[in-house]
């Protein structure tokens, strides 16, 4: 070892002084072990002048000294080592023990030791670390007497911390003998530190991310040169610890912590010990464990977070935990822990706590007895509070359980084995209870949806709150079910109970609830209960206020299994099972539920317009409902509002009975005698009020062994009268309610294989009568949803004695029609004597536009086929009806009125736009005599249909013509034509006294035949009565007329309206007779009022003059004796003028007085100045 100075020089202040400048301490490496800018020593003058100079005082200012580790291990000061890996590697020139002590003992003799500004610098050579220096050291020890003072202060490099220091006070034994022993207290503080920037100097482990030593303060007592108590105050920042295992990660964490710890050394030397020994099996011996006492700690951390999966579920964040306490082991060297007051608080729980924990060798986590005060707890928030030695599902149940609600002012205990928490299984493991009061509770206890729908959340203000072992008891006078946002159902004295929590968790809820009728309905539509009773009410509607005991039992884990009960308690209520059911009306009863069924028990109120009980089971596999009650005319309008209904009155007797079959299937029946029912229908389907008809009606859900889905609905009125049957698909969704089915009158239904086929053989029916009853119930409001029921109509088979449609009777009528399913078109085919042919119907998208082209082989309108009693029926029947045609184009073969032949038709008319009139396009009727063609219009006002027509006849042959209209043939010969117009105003109405008709014809070369006809009979006397009053030829001129009156031409004009016929103008002009008649008849009494002008046709002078004056276009008697008599005055006596009176069969005709020459002057010089003013 080389020691260097600079300079040495002595002084003398009180004493003498040593001082030397630039001391260097070297090695043989010239390795610097100390580097002293200057050193500063004073020398007793005593020992001076014994010749021993000791030195007394030592101070060191700006010394710079090393201690270094070697790459063995070894460190070393001054060259000395002081911790040596292996002895023998000590070298022989070292300084050995002795040198030490000698070294101690020079020490020892100083007063004082003080180093100024000095550099303590750590080598690591193992590492390879930068070196770490302290600067600023201070140190100061002074001795006085028997007493000894240390202080040490240094600063730490600036990335690392700030400062360490150290104050020592300690006192000399007087007694000891040997070596120095003092007592007293050393006191050591560090002043910040970032534990992970100690990387390169210390192993600091992996697990610590992160940590910074605000202050820690250590307290050693000293007795004799051994410590004695330790006491210690430190506080830490943004600590860390992470270690992420195979299954979880595990994080401790803290913004600040602090930890005050008052213990022993002896204490941590036996902890010391008890780690270092390999096991368990060598004790500490009793006489030491006497020794030891307890550790007290007081622990405080804010914003502590902690996280084990294997402790709890979720991560713990804390924002402030205060634990006062001590540490100690029992008899056994087990830890026992006791904890004197503690304090958890953060967002979720505020807690106060004491009591304590030992370690158990029989369970992981030890033995709790603790008690204390719940101050408040958020229950969404408890199980993050709750050890995870809890079951998983029940864990995971209580995470979900508690939507809202706080538990305040609930004391608590916990006692007994960790491991066994809650204690339900284990009840002789321990004890565990929490019982306070909570607020604003939301519990949902059914998590998991059964085919969609789940059991509600219960809501409830205020109530009491018990959670034992493993058991949580709730406690309120009032909760409610939540169904939707307005719709609550309230559950007065409510009590709930979650059991089993650690194993198996069941809820039980019981309750008295009340709600109004339609949100228990919605509460067993959105919750399992519906299926429980398989879904009985899940279309059901009702008012009023229900009142239901209820208790509800769920399996958590098996909520399948849940369990349901409760009677629905009903006072004046209204209830609709399904929305196409009838309303049961001021119900009184009750219904009882639970997981198996629904059962009525006597619900009694009224249905369909009468009373009706309700009695038996509904819903379930194996039971049955039985209904009895009587229902009415106006009830049954209420189900369905139609005009149609308005045909059914009185009352009738009912009962039915629903039959539950497993698969949700049903069977109902349903019979009645409807005796005190008045039907107001055609044919077998009406009755009278007092006439009993019986009515069965079945509903069969099993009906085929082939097909499970299917579903018929049977019907039979009367003694089999009248039957149908209907059938469903299931799994069909789209369409009518019942894809297929037939309807029988007084035949057997028949089934298409898709829509609806009637087939019926009554004695008589009224087509219009029927399409007016359907019409009536075509429009309304059901009382159901507005869906379709039964399928539309696709085939028609009738068979009919007596068929009558718009006021014609077909008899012994064959129709059948067939719709075709792609294009929604029917084709008919009519046999019957009167009508023959094929219809086809395709229906447009608005009723105008429908298209029915018919082609008749034959047709024969009111024919006399048709029986006088159904003819009456009709008239009497009749009302006006307005009349909707569609596009029509029709032809017949053979068309024949009254069964008059009138040879071929054809019909082709349409509308072309809904508020537009019918037009009639074409009407032709043809045959050998003449044609016909007319058009014209279908008006519709006030509710019927009139026609308005414009007709033109054109004939050959009138003879041939009027043959076919009349029984005996009246004319021979004849050619002409006949224009007019016609107003029928009801179309339905073939009563010629509603005609209006207009007409005016001309024929020409033709003869009126000398018959028994009316019209021929009334000319022929009229002619014979003129011809013989002429003495000289009447007698042979009369002979002529014996094979009829013959003419060149005949003209006439008549207009008719309600009945009575106006002949203003008829002329007859022939070879023997010119007849002039006019006058009014009326069709219905036959009566006549005409006059008549004949003047035979004699004189050729004055048969020129007469056939001008006959086709002069003059009309009237009256003018055609003015021109004739005034042109060809010789011819009055020819002339004859006649009243024509009584009737068509017997006419009574009698003379009447021709006017005077003078008169017809003055008329006709009347008329003449009538004239002039006129043009004037």
């Amino acid at each position: 070892m080389d020691v260097r100075v600079e300079q040495l020089s002595l002084a003398w202040e009180d004493s003498p002084v040593l001082q030397l400048e630039g001391v260097t301490i070297e090695n043989s490496e010239k390795n610097e072990y100390l580097k002293i800018k200057s050193v500063s020593a004073g020398v007793n003058w005593l020992d001076l002048l014994r010749m021993r100079p000791f030195l007394s005082e030592i101070s060191i200012n700006n010394a710079a000294l090393s201690i270094r580790r070697d790459s063995s291990g070894s460190i070393r000061l001054l060259g000395q080592v002081l911790v040596g890996q292996d002895k023998a590697s000590v070298p022989d020139t070292a300084v050995n023990n002795g040198e030490l002590s000698s070294l101690a003992g020079w020490l020892e003799s100083l007063s004082s030791l003080s180093l100024r500004q000095t550099d303590l610098i750590w080598i690591d050579e193992q590492s390879q670390a930068r070196p770490l220096v302290l600067s600023g050291v201070t140190l100061d020890i002074k001795r006085a007497h028997d007493e000894l003072d240390v202080s040490f202060f240094a600063h730490l490099p600036e990335q690392l911390g700030h400062s360490l220091a150290l104050d020592a006070t300690l006192k000399q034994a007087p007694d000891a003998e040997g070596p120095l022993q003092f007592s007293g207290k050393i006191n050591a503080r560090l002043n910040g530190l970032s534990l992970l920037d100690l990387a390169p100097w210390v192993n600091i482990p992996g697990q610590l991310r992160s940590g910074y030593l605000n202050h820690a303060a250590i307290v050693l007592e000293m007795d004799r040169n051994k410590i004695g108590e330790i006491s210690l105050d430190a506080e830490a920042r943004d600590f860390r610890l992470e270690d992420h295992l195979r299954k979880h990660a595990f994080i401790v964490a803290s913004g600040l912590l602090r930890l005050k710890l008052d213990t022993s050394f002896s204490n941590i030397q036996a902890e010391i010990r008890r780690r270092l020994r390999a096991t368990n099996a060598e004790q500490m011996p009793h006489e030491d464990l006497a020794t030891l006492t307890p550790w007290a700690f007081s622990f405080m951390a804010s914003q502590f977070f902690y996280d084990d999966k294997t402790s709890f579920n979720e991560p713990v964040s804390l924002d402030q935990t205060n634990v006062t306490g001590r540490f100690e082991r029992d008899e056994q060297q087990f830890p026992w822990v006791s904890i004197q007051q503690g304090s958890i608080k953060n967002d979720d729980i505020d807690i106060n706590v004491s009591g304590s924990w030992h370690f158990d060798p029989n369970s992981d986590n030890g033995i709790v007895d603790l008690q204390g005060d719940l101050h408040s707890l958020k229950l969404p928030h408890l199980y993050r509070y709750l050890p995870n030695v809890i079951d998983e599902d029940a864990l995971d149940w209580l995470t979900h359980a508690f939507k809202d609600g706080q538990l305040d002012n609930a004391p608590f205990t916990l006692k007994g084995v960790v491991d066994h928490f809650p204690f339900g299984l284990r009840s002789q493991s321990g004890d565990f209870q929490v019982k306070g009061d909570y607020k604003n509770l939301a519990l949902d206890y059914h998590q998991e949806e059964i085919k969609g729908r789940k059991w509600p959340i219960v809501y409830s203000e205020n109530g009491s709150f018990d959670f034992r072992r493993d058991k949580i008891a709730l406690q309120s006078g009032h909760a409610y079910f939540l169904i939707q946002e307005d719709q609550k159902i309230d559950l007065n004295d409510f009590s709930g109970l979650v059991s089993n929590i650690e194993k198996g968790t069941e809820v039980e809820l019981q309750a008295n609830s009340m709600a109004p009728a339609e949100n228990f309905l919605s509460f067993t539509r959105i919750t399992p209960l519906g299926y429980l009773i398989n879904n009985a009410l899940d279309t059901a509607s009702a008012t009023g206020t229900w009142q239901i005991p209820l208790r509800l039992f769920i399996p958590v884990n098996e909520a399948d299994n849940a369990k349901v009960s409760g009677t629905i308690n009903i006072q004046d209520a209204d209830f609709q099972f399904e929305p196409d059911y009838p309303w049961l009306k001021k119900m009184n009863g009750s219904l009882r539920f639970d997981e198996t069924e629904l059962v009525a028990q006597k619900l009694e109120g009224s249905m369909l317009g009468g009373p009706v009980t309700l009695d038996g089971n509904i819903g379930s596999s194996g039971k049955a409902l039985s209904i009895k009650g009587m229902f009415t005319g106006e009830g049954l309008r209420e189900m369905l509002s139609v005009k149609g209904m308005s045909r059914i009155k009185g009352q009738a007797n009912y009962e039915a009975r629903f039959d539950f079959l497993a698969g949700g299937k049903v069977n109902v029946q349903v019979n009645s005698s409807l005796q005190g029912l008045a039907l107001d229908f055609p044919g077998e389907v009406g009755k009278a009020a007092a006439v009993s008809k019986p009515l069965r009606a079945r509903w069969i859900s099993a009906a085929s062994k082939n097909n499970d889905n299917a579903r018929v609905l049977e019907l039979e009125l009367g003694q089999g009268d009248v039957k149908a049957v209907f059938e469903r698909d299931v799994r069909l969704n789209t369409g009518a309610f019942f894809f297929r089915g037939g309807i029988g009158i007084l035949a057997a239904p028949s089934m298409p294989a898709n829509g609806l086929k009637i087939s019926a053989k009554p004695t008589f029916i009224d087509v219009q009568q029927w399409l007016d009853i359907v019409d009536e119930f075509d429009t309304g409001k059901t009382a159901g949803k507005p869906s379709q029921v039964f399928p539309d109509v696709s085939a028609l088979q009738l068979d009919a004695t007596s068929l009558r449609y718009l006021s014609q009777t077909i008899a012994q009528a064959r129709v059948s029609g067939i719709k075709n399913p792609k294009s929604s078109a029917w084709g008919f085919r009519i046999d019957a004597q009167a009508v023959t042919g094929d219809i086809d119907w395709v229906p447009g998208k608005v009723a105008h536009e429908d298209f029915v082209a018919a082609r008749f082989d034959r047709l024969a309108l009111n024919s006399a086929a048709g029986g006088k009693e159904e003819n009456n029926a009709q008239a009497n029947n009749s009302t006006n009806k307005r009349l909707d045609l569609p596009r029509l184009d029709i032809s017949a073969k053979r068309f024949l009125v009254f069964d008059k032949e009138l040879g071929s038709l054809n019909l082709k008319g349409r509308k072309k736009n809904p508020q537009d009139n019918w037009q009639i396009d074409n009407l032709t009727i043809n045959n050998a005599g003449g044609s016909l063609y007319a058009t014209g219009a279908l008006k519709t006002e006030n509710n019927s249909t009139g026609l308005d027509l414009k007709l033109n006849l054109n004939f050959l042959d009138l003879g041939k013509l009027l043959s076919v209209l009349l029984e005996k043939t009246v004319v021979a010969g004849g050619k002409g034509h006949m224009n007019g117009a016609l107003k029928w105003p009801d179309i339905t109405d073939l009563d010629l006294n509603q005609i209006d008709l207009n007409l005016e014809s001309q024929v020409t070369e033709g003869r009126l035949l000398s018959i028994d006809s009316k019209v021929a009979k009334a000319l022929e006397l009229l002619a014979l009565q003129s011809i013989r009053r002429i003495p000289d030829f009447g007698s042979t001129l009369g002979n002529s007329f014996k094979d009829g009156v013959s003419f060149d031409m005949v003209r006439s004009r008549l207009e008719m309206k309600q009945g009575n016929m106006q002949v203003s103008d008829f002329r007859l002009s022939g070879p023997a007779v010119a007849i002039v008649a006019s006058g009014v008849t009326n069709i219905n009494t036959e009566a006549l009022d005409f006059q008549a002008v004949v003047v035979p046709n004699l004189d050729i002078s004055g048969a020129a003059i007469l056939t001008g004056v006959i086709v002069n276009p003059v009309v009237g008697v009256g003018a055609f004796l003015s021109q004739w008599l005034l042109q060809a005055p010789l011819q009055r006596s020819l002339t004859a003028r006649y009243f024509v009176r009584g009737t068509w069969s017997e006419p009574i005709i009698n003379d009447a007085v021709l006017p005077t020459e003078e008169e017809l002057k003055d008329k006709e010089a009347s008329k003449k100045i009538n004239d002039l003013y006129r043009s004037n």
